[in-house]
């Protein structure tokens, strides 16, 4: 009779898509903590329920694991359920070309973009210093070598 740490084993392969034939052979019949491995026909007779629940077993673990994680405080986990889950309203912004941006970083679309500021951020009616120039009066600053304007 397989002891409870096999039956996850098994089912936790299974969900990964490692092929029955691997499963089998990493089966540990005498509880030694050696694989003796079984054969293909018996891992499915025996372990029939793991087969077969494998793949939704594993779902139900994660989606557990992301609630309670959310529900605990877990920012990421609360932006990751909630754009699954939370409408519309809470579906993650897509970059320009299509493609989700660096999950790393926080995206903040300002519909017609930031109004004008100053240096440092200040107001623009604050007396400014120009930026050097290179003598051509673009405003382009110069640091003596050649652009690739």
């Amino acid at each position: 009779m397989p002891n409870h740490a096999t039956r996850q084993l098994v089912q936790v392969l299974h969900a990964h898509g490692i092929p029955h034939k691997i499963i089998a052979l990493n089966i540990d019949t005498n509880d030694d903590g050696i694989a003796d491995g079984i054969d293909q026909k018996t891992l499915r007779k025996v372990f029939r329920k793991e087969l077969s629940t494998a793949v939704l077993q594993l779902k139900s673990a994660m989606i557990a694991a992301v609630v309670k994680n959310a529900l605990g405080g877990n920012f990421g986990a609360q932006k990751y359920w909630l754009s699954l889950h939370g409408g519309p309203e809470w579906k993650l912004a897509q970059g320009i070309d299509g493609e989700m941006p660096n999950s790393g970083a926080t995206t903040i679309i300002i519909e017609g973009g930031l109004p004008p500021m100053g240096r440092h951020g200040a107001d623009e009616d604050e007396d400014e210093t120009p930026a050097p120039t290179n003598g051509k009066g673009n405003g382009h600053a110069t640091n003596g070598k050649t652009s690739g304007h």
